[in-house]
């Protein structure tokens, strides 16, 4: 983990991020810590020989991202993100029920695709539980405590189920 003799993660500069580009990912009881680590962009390339196209994207800062396909993720914990977010929602469609979220900026971020959220605890992060900028987002049974804001969110479609608790309120703001 690049931490010379240490036997446990290092705090700082760990690991970037697992990436779903497609297909199906589903993961069960696992911890995340220390990831996120970003170094600016991912150079991606297609096809091969004379005909390869290659391009930088940006990296997300996020421990896991979605970029296309279906990721499920149950019974998880995300602590200590490097830089932003613990899970980046792109394209596609996530699913994320009875995991935990602590120590980042913040929880989630959906930048497209379908992202929903049941049964999960947000605490302890400096802004909020979930950003949204578009697609869809939708939550239920969730706890929210100790962030500025539970769910930011713009020009999102968004659902919220019963049953969220906790103290910050859901700002929402829709910009035409």
């Amino acid at each position: 983990n690049g931490d010379g003799a240490a036997s446990s993660p290092s705090t700082y500069l760990n690991w970037q991020n697992i990436t779903n580009e497609g297909g199906t990912m589903s993961i069960t009881n696992t911890d995340f810590r220390y990831g996120g680590y970003a170094h600016g962009y991912d150079i991606v390339c297609s096809g091969y020989g004379w005909g390869a196209g290659c391009n930088a994207q940006h990296t997300y800062v996020a421990q896991l991202v979605n970029r296309g396909g279906f990721l499920t993720v149950n019974g998880s914990s995300f602590d200590h993100a490097q830089y932003y977010t613990h899970i980046a929602q792109q394209f596609g469609t996530t699913t994320v029920t009875n995991s935990e979220f602590l120590n980042a900026y913040s929880g989630v971020q959906v930048d497209g695709g379908s992202m929903t959220l049941r049964g999960n605890n947000f605490h302890d992060l400096a802004n909020s539980g979930v950003t949204a900028s578009a697609g869809c987002l939708r939550i239920g049974n969730n706890t929210f405590a100790r962030m500025s804001t539970a769910v930011a969110m713009y020009n999102t479609e968004f659902v919220n189920e019963t049953g969220n608790s906790g103290n910050p309120g859901i700002m929402k703001e829709k910009f035409e």
